[in-house]
Parts: C-alpha cells; sequence; structure tokens
C-alpha cells in the first residue's frame, strides 16, 4: 500500500507560518528582556512597609535582571490610582506593580465599581512577602485571652468597643470575621488612621483593636496592652507565647501580602523569567532577614498555586464584605 503524502493549502502553509512567527517573536521578546529600566508602581506614599519591602526588591531585581527597577509611588484612592496604572500600561514587562491582598483582593468588592479589573487585567507574579495583626485588648476591658472576650462579647452585645484604622482596612475586616466566626457583638469605630486607632486604644477610649505586630510589640512588653491572638494560622516567633486566634476560633486568619504582578497580557516568557529572578531574591539569606526586621516574613508563592490562592483571597473578602455591609466613604 502507498500512501500518498497531502500536501499543505496556501491557507494550511500561512497559518503554520503565523504561528512560528508568533513564536519567534515571543522567544526573542523574551530573551532581549529587559531592554530598558523597569518601572515598579508602588501605589501608596513612600515610608509604608509596601514601599520599604519594595525598594529592597527593586535593588536585589535590578542585579539579577540587568536593568535599573525604579520605584515610582503612585498613592492614592487605597491603591487603585497605582493599580490603574499597571493594568493599562504595556505589557512587555517594564511596568509592574507591587500589590497587596486589599488592592488585588479587597478593593474589588469593597468599591462600587473600580476603573480596571484586577481579576482580568492584572496577572501576579509571586507573592514576596507576609505581615500579620495581633488582635490586642486594653487592661481595662478585663480579658486575658480571645475565648475570655467572646465571653464578655456575649455576655454584653455591642458593649465591647472596637478601633479601626478605618472603613475597609485590613484591621476593620478582620474584625468583623471575627464576627461572624465567633457569632459575637462588638461595636465598630472607624478611626482616620492606624495612629488614631492605636491611642485610642492605649487611652482607654475604645477597648480592643487589630494592630501591625511592628508597632503593637513595644506596647505588649511595656504592658500597656495585652495581646490575645495573633491572625495568622500559627503563632509567631515574634511573640511565641501569644496563640492564635484559629486556634479558638476555627477559620479564623487573615495576613496582609504583597505580590509582584504585571499587566494580564504580557507574555509568559517574560511572567516565568520575573518569577525565576523574585524566586531567587526571597531565598537570599539577607533579603529574608531585612523583611523580617520590618515584622513580616518573605512568601514564596508562584504559578498556578497562586492563582488559586488570589481567588481564594478574593471570594473570602467577598463575603465577608457582603454579609458585614462594608462601605467606604
Amino acid at each position: 500500500m502507498i500512501i500518498e503524502r497531502e500536501e499543505a493549502t496556501p491557507v494550511g502553509q500561512l497559518l503554520a507560518a503565523a504561528v512560528l512567527a508568533l513564536a519567534c517573536c515571543a522567544t526573542h521578546a523574551a530573551s532581549a528582556y529587559p531592554s530598558r529600566p523597569i518601572r515598579l508602581i508602588v501605589p501608596f506614599p513612600p515610608g509604608g512597609s509596601t514601599d520599604v519591602i519594595s525598594r529592597l526588591l527593586a535593588e536585589r531585581l535590578a542585579m539579577d535582571l540587568g536593568q535599573a527597577v525604579i520605584v515610582d509611588n503612585r498613592p492614592g484612592a487605597s491603591g487603585n490610582l497605582g493599580s490603574e496604572i499597571v493594568a493599562r500600561a504595556a505589557p512587555d514587562g517594564h511596568t509592574l506593580l507591587m500589590a497587596t491582598v486589599a488592592t488585588l483582593t479587597i478593593n474589588q468588592s469593597l468599591y462600587g465599581k473600580l476603573k480596571y479589573d484586577p481579576a482580568r487585567e492584572l496577572a501576579p507574579l509571586s507573592t514576596v512577602a507576609t505581615a500579620f495583626q495581633v488582635l490586642l485588648a486594653h487592661p481595662s476591658l478585663g480579658v486575658r485571652s480571645v475565648p475570655e472576650l467572646i465571653s464578655a462579647a456575649k455576655a454584653k452585645p455591642g458593649g465591647v468597643i472596637a478601633a479601626s484604622a478605618s472603613n475597609g482596612t485590613t484591621g476593620h475586616l478582620s474584625l468583623e470575621l471575627l464576627k461572624m466566626l465567633a457569632k459575637i457583638d462588638v461595636t465598630h469605630v472607624p478611626y482616620k488612621g492606624a495612629g488614631p486607632a492605636q491611642v485610642a486604644l492605649l487611652g482607654g477610649q475604645v477597648q480592643i483593636l487589630f494592630d501591625s505586630v511592628t508597632t503593637a510589640v513595644p506596647h505588649i512588653r511595656a504592658a500597656r496592652v495585652r495581646a490575645l491572638g495573633v491572625t495568622r494560622a500559627k503563632r509567631s516567633a515574634l511573640l511565641p507565647d501569644v496563640p492564635s486566634i484559629g486556634e479558638t476560633v476555627p477559620g479564623f486568619e487573615t495576613t496582609g501580602w504583597f505580590a509582584m504582578v504585571a499587566p494580564a497580557s504580557t507574555p509568559r516568557a517574560i511572567q516565568d523569567r520575573l518569577a525565576r529572578s523574585i524566586t531567587t531574591l526571597l531565598k537570599d539569606k539577607e533579603v529574608i532577614s531585612r523583611i523580617e526586621s520590618l515584622g513580616a516574613e518573605t512568601m514564596l508563592v508562584t504559578g498556578p498555586e497562586l492563582d488559586r490562592y488570589v481567588q481564594s483571597e478574593r471570594e473570602k473578602w467577598a463575603r465577608v464584605i457582603r454579609q458585614a455591609n462594608i462601605t467606604v466613604d
């Protein structure tokens, strides 16, 4: 039996040539990347934790990529302004975003309508760090643990007064998640910033507060406040004697995290190149030490696992915001 080879049709030849050309272009783009300095957008003001971590990583990323990585602070609208800039940027890997749990997952549900879609227009490359909070109580409340707090709140619904930095912040959402899971009623008082909220707790105007562990530790050690529990799933080396809230309230876990993000249409080869660079620098002992000095920890999640993690966070906070009917001014 003789099988004759079927000749390719002109249309087939054109399609094959087009696919080959696209593959060659993608390969060339990745091999030539980066061809100029990279702009890393930080959607918050200079000096905060997002900015400090971004500058640390930018310095090391530049060494690995062979191009300068310039940090560009673009604060506004709770991080939405800077995020929108990256969503609209050319998808060539030369404009990146240091996203947070808020800008990538929370704000989508918190604000009525964003000018960009984080789920469709931004591509997470890798998480870089995570930070957690600690639930503090003023000594006048008379509780020393999460179980005692829950008992006090159930004994007098609405009687426990909680502060937050403002509506929709991580501290506020942590409070609402605790209320939902523990089935307690606590009165929420939003302040205009983390500083005023902490001052109110220290002065006894409010009784509990979810606060950054970095700023809380000095007050805990001075016995000005009591640490009831940390928001992460396990105990922390910074506060080894303070239990996780999840030990008492199953399912409770809230962490702030940071992730490097690119425009969604950035070629996969460039995304992979950046993810490899981030993976390398996050294993550097000096980088790990400097991140820990900020009260945070390195966090390395990439690929499909990262996509699943971001989606689970988006769904969790959407549920909390919807059930607690949280709005922002």
